[in-house]
């Protein structure tokens, strides 16, 4: 199968150069699940990911998953390769070098930035980008201070602006925001703190650059449907690209036990939605293919195949699904 992938790669390399200048491109958010390297880190709490430890984390699990992430952006565009992908729960930047250099994506020129946040477990946020289709010009981590909410320390926020086809700039922010696990007030408290100032920052960009396209991504472990994330970016400033799952039971990003809601995100600012400039915005959706999901035995219906269940190794992908949208380009030639 690794083979196919390779091959159909190097097929799609081969037309990277039309595909440049063509009048759209797709930007991608993937929650990737705990993408550990198998090496200890003495300053991070990564010590079940090692072939030693409980999860018997070692080089050729390492090796599939890089793989299957390869396959699951290549698929996900139904035929066009997304230009831009976030990815979030990656370790380091060795891991995100593997992924574009030597993985099947090596293919395809993407490039990373990423955070280097001071979250516990070391887990970061990551941007991937095809160099021949988004340009770097700018970018930021950002940190955001959850321990008045009494919150461990979280991950950053990670801008990438950059230059497309038409010209224009595009300001892309990826996020990761504090866990659900437990339910607690605190946690809530935290997500709240993380919103707040991922609004304040999309806004001073439209307040230095009126003609800013803002494309925010994420695993915001909120709901489509939450008052929460509503309050925070659907007041027409900026709209929530995958609203549409927000009453959605039979699919979204994230099963818990029976129940899909939406927790990754795309938001885009007012400037995309409606097309004022050369760019525009299509809806999200979340990407539901076959090969990502396996028999929910326990609830029933359908679940993400994901990597561990448990600290038993299950061999798939992710926990999550991808979510995914395509920005539109008016091109002058």
């Amino acid at each position: 199968m690794h083979r196919l992938l390779i091959a159909t790669l190097l097929l799609i390399a081969a037309t990277a150069r039309c595909q440049a200048a063509c009048d759209s491109l797709m930007v991608m958010f993937y929650n990737v699940e705990n993408l550990f390297d198998c090496q200890d880190d003495s300053l991070k709490d990564d010590d079940e990911f090692l072939p030693t430890a409980i999860r018997h984390w070692h080089v050729g699990r390492f090796k599939r998953k890089m793989a299957d992430i390869s396959r699951v952006i290549v698929n996900s565009g139904r035929g066009a390769i997304p230009a831009i992908v976030g990815l979030c729960e990656v370790e380091n930047e060795y891991v995100m070098r593997y992924l574009t250099r030597y993985s099947p994506l090596k293919q395809l020129g993407y490039r990373h930035v990423m955070t280097d946040s001071p979250d516990e477990r070391g887990i970061d946020v990551a941007i991937i980008y095809q160099r021949e289709r988004f340009k770097p010009v700018a970018t930021r981590s950002v940190r955001v201070d959850v321990s008045p909410a009494g919150a461990s320390p979280t991950r950053d926020l990670l801008h990438c602006c950059g230059l497309v086809a038409t010209g224009d700039t595009l300001d892309i922010i990826a996020c990761h925001l504090p866990s659900r696990r437990g339910g607690s007030a605190t946690a809530a408290k935290a997500r709240r703190m993380v919103l707040d100032r991922l609004r304040s920052y999309a806004d001073s960009l439209t307040a230095v650059r009126t003609s800013a396209n803002i494309v925010i991504m994420g695993d915001f472990n909120t709901p489509a449907g939450d008052a929460m994330l509503a309050k925070a970016f659907d007041d027409g400033s900026y709209a929530l690209l995958t609203a549409a799952y927000a009453d959605s039971t039979e699919v979204g990003s994230y099963k818990y036990r029976a129940l899909w809601q939406t927790y990754d995100h795309i938001i885009a600012n007012r400037r995309l939605l409606e097309a004022s400039g050369s760019l525009s915005i299509t809806p999200a959706r979340v990407v539901a293919d076959a090969y990502l999901l396996t028999d929910d035995t326990k609830h029933l219906g359908r679940k993400p195949r994901r990597t561990y269940v448990g600290m038993r190794y299950a061999g798939g992908i992710s926990d999550h699904l991808p979510v995914i949208a395509t920005v539109r380009m008016r091109l002058e030639w």
